[in-house]
């Protein structure tokens, strides 16, 4: 199966059905479900930007109210439809509330892919792993040991 690992709070927003559109600064081909790990980190940096969002956009503020925000889990999945470039600044700024992204003047949408997410889950306890950097492969038998581990015997 294959994980994509992202910080909070946006890991959150994936799963929340929220954010439907991840930027990366690479593309991929891989086309079907990822499953979605909040990475370890979460600082003072992720905190400014729950910040940030909060009073970017009154819907966050309230919905970011009752987040609940795990670090070092899988905590749910979503379907990779497609990988696209933003080729303009209109395109980028367009889609803006699906890439949750805050313009912020050292944030540039040049060079940066998006990619559509749909069918967002979150999982009924969060998973506890080591994640690593990017999106990467994990065994059937390691996300069930896993699962068991967390005394976990069903999904959502």
């Amino acid at each position: 199966m294959r994980v994509l690992t992202l910080r909070q709070p946006w890991a959150w927003m994936v799963v929340a059905g929220i954010k439907t559109i991840e930027t990366r600064t690479w593309r991929t081909n891989y086309r079907g479900l990822v499953v979605i790990h909040a990475s370890k980190k979460f600082g003072n940096e992720e905190k400014e930007t729950i910040y940030r969002m909060a009073r970017w956009s009154e819907f966050l503020n309230n919905a970011l109210r009752s987040a609940i925000f795990d670090t070092g889990a899988i905590i749910g999945e979503a379907n990779l439809e497609a990988c696209f470039r933003f080729n303009n600044f209109e395109t980028f700024e367009t889609l803006q509330e699906k890439h949750c992204c805050i313009p912020v003047e050292d944030y540039s949408w040049a060079n940066r892919w998006g990619w559509e997410l749909s069918l967002a889950k979150k999982y009924k306890q969060p998973i506890p792993i080591k994640g690593k950097l990017g999106l990467w492969d994990l065994s059937p038998d390691d996300f069930i040991a896993a699962c068991r581990r967390a005394g976990i015997g069903s999904l959502f």
